[in-house]
C-alpha cells in the first residue's frame, strides 16, 4: 500500500483529532494515523530529498492546510483541536476534502459554513494547481506557497513569546536589514519606545521603535497617535511600529500623513516575510540548483 495522499489525509486528520479529548498531542494523531492507514516501519522511513519523513512531512502540509481554512487550530504548541467551523463541516459534508477544496474555503475569507452548506465542487491535487505554465512557474508558484506557509508559522511563533522578546527581535531583524546598530529599550517608563537603532557611528540620526506582540487585535489611529507623539518627546522624525497584529486602514492614513514625520508601519505578515528575507528564525532546509545549457561554451570550443 502506498502512502496516503493529503487529500486522502485531510478528513482522517480532522476526526482523528475531533475527540472528546480537549486537545489532541501531534505525536499521539501521528500514531494514530499510522494505526488508521496501517503504515508500515518501511513507509515511515521513507524520506524526501531533504532527508525529512516523506509521511509526516506530509501531514504537517495537511494540518497547515486545515489550520489556515479555520478548521484546526493549536491552542499550545505541539496540541490540536478542531474548531467549530471544522464541527460544523465534518458534520455536513461527506466524503473526502481536497486542498483545492481548502484554498477555495481561505479565499472565501471569514465567511462561515452553516446550515447544510457544503465544500465547492473540487477532486484535484495539490499538484494540480501546478500543472499548467512552464516549468519556472510551476516551482515559483510552490516556493510562493512554501514561503507563506512558513511566514503563518512564524507569525504563529511570534504571537507566544514574550514581549520583551518580540522588542529584542525586532531589533536584531533591523540591524540586519542594515539600518545601523540598535539597542532594545522596553520597560516600564520607556515613554512609548521599544527600541532605538543608531543609523551612523555616532548616533546622531536614530529610528525609534514601537513593537506589539499582540494575538487578534488590529492597532487603530489612537496608538499612532501615541507613538507620534512619543516621537515628539525625543525630538525625532523618524519610527518604525512593528505588531503581529494588523493595521486599520485609517491607522496606515494617519502613519503616512503625520506632519514632520516619517513613520513605517510593519504588520505581523510583513514582518514574518522580513524575517524571511533576511533569515531571523529560520535556517535553509535545502538548495536547488537550477541549471540551463551555456551557449557561448560550445561556440567557443
Amino acid at each position: 500500500m502506498t502512502l496516503p495522499t493529503q487529500n486522502q489525509l485531510h478528513r482522517p486528520v480532522l476526526e482523528l483529532v475531533d475527540t472528546d479529548a480537549e486537545v489532541v498531542p501531534r505525536l499521539r494523531l501521528r500514531d494514530m494515523l499510522v494505526n488508521r492507514f496501517s503504515i508500515s516501519e518501511a513507509q515511515l522511513l521513507e524520506r524526501n530529498t531533504s532527508g525529512d519523513s516523506k509521511f509526516m512531512k506530509r501531514v504537517d502540509w495537511v494540518l497547515y492546510s486545515l489550520k489556515r481554512a479555520g478548521l484546526l487550530e493549536s491552542p499550545v504548541r505541539g496540541q490540536l483541536r478542531v474548531t467549530e467551523k471544522g464541527h460544523r463541516l465534518l458534520e455536513t459534508h461527506c466524503g473526502e476534502i481536497s486542498h483545492n477544496q481548502l484554498k477555495q474555503m481561505v479565499e472565501r475569507g471569514e465567511e462561515q459554513l452553516s446550515g447544510a452548506e457544503t465544500l465547492p465542487d473540487s477532486v484535484e491535487e495539490i499538484a494540480s494547481d501546478t500543472q499548467t505554465g512552464t516549468p519556472e512557474e510551476r516551482i515559483d508558484a510552490l516556493y510562493s506557497e512554501m514561503n507563506r506557509r512558513l511566514a503563518d508559522e512564524l507569525l504563529d511563533a511570534l504571537k507566544k513569546i514574550p514581549p520583551e522578546s518580540f522588542e529584542r527581535l525586532v531589533v536584531v531583524l533591523l540591524e540586519k536589514m542594515g539600518y545601523g546598530e540598535g539597542r532594545r529599550v522596553g520597560g516600564s517608563g520607556d515613554g512609548g519606545i521599544d527600541g532605538i537603532i543608531n543609523q551612523d557611528s555616532l548616533g546622531l540620526e536614530k529610528v525609534y521603535v514601537q513593537a506589539k506582540r499582540w494575538t487578534d487585535n488590529t492597532i487603530g489611529t489612537d496608538l499612532i497617535y501615541k507613538f507620534s507623539g512619543s516621537l515628539n518627546s525625543q525630538g525625532a522624525t523618524k519610527g518604525v511600529f512593528i505588531t503581529t497584529a494588523t493595521f486599520r486602514g485609517t491607522a496606515v492614513e494617519v502613519a503616512m500623513n503625520m506632519p514632520g514625520q516619517i513613520i513605517r508601519l510593519i504588520d505581523g505578515l510583513e514582518l514574518a516575510f522580513l524575517m524571511i528575507e533576511h533569515k531571523v528564525g529560520v535556517v535553509t532546509q535545502i538548495t536547488y540548483e537550477i541549471k540551463e545549457i551555456d551557449e557561448n561554451y560550445f561556440v567557443e570550443l
